[in-house]
Order: structure tokens, then C-alpha cells, then sequence
């Protein structure tokens, strides 16, 4: 069975640490942790790639339908 831990051959972490904390006022506070490994960071990144490449297509395909649509009002 293999062991998995934290931390590299080097003795580095292998997990991201990142802490978010928003203030409104006196009373009203949120705090975010996260903790991802390298793994997680290129998934969330593939991720987001694949979000905004689709948006382009789209917002590409949605304003030829418009500019077909002023060519022939009839239809």
C-alpha cells in the first residue's frame, strides 16, 4: 500500500492554500478557505478554458443569426 502525503521529494507542500476574507460593515463577515493540490489547479484551469472558449462560440454563432435575421426581415 502506498502512503500519500504532503509534501514533495524536496519537502514542499503540495497542496495551494488561499484564504478570502470580505468585510460589510461592523457586524457582517465571510471567510473562504480553499486547499487544492497541483492536480486540482490544472482541472479548475482545463475548466475554465473549456467555459470561456464555449462563450466564444456562442456569442460568435448567436451574432450571425442576428446579422441573417436583419438580411431577410421576412423571415
Amino acid at each position: 500500500m502506498t502512503r500519500v502525503t504532503d509534501r514533495d521529494a524536496g519537502g514542499a507542500s503540495t497542496r495551494q492554500r488561499a484564504r478570502l476574507t470580505i468585510k460589510a460593515g461592523r457586524r457582517a463577515r465571510l471567510t473562504l478557505d480553499v486547499t487544492m493540490t497541483r492536480g486540482g489547479i490544472v482541472a479548475v484551469g482545463g475548466l475554465v478554458a473549456a467555459i470561456l472558449l464555449s462563450t466564444a462560440v456562442l456569442v460568435g454563432v448567436a451574432g450571425r443569426a442576428g446579422h441573417d435575421q436583419r438580411r431577410m426581415p421576412g423571415v
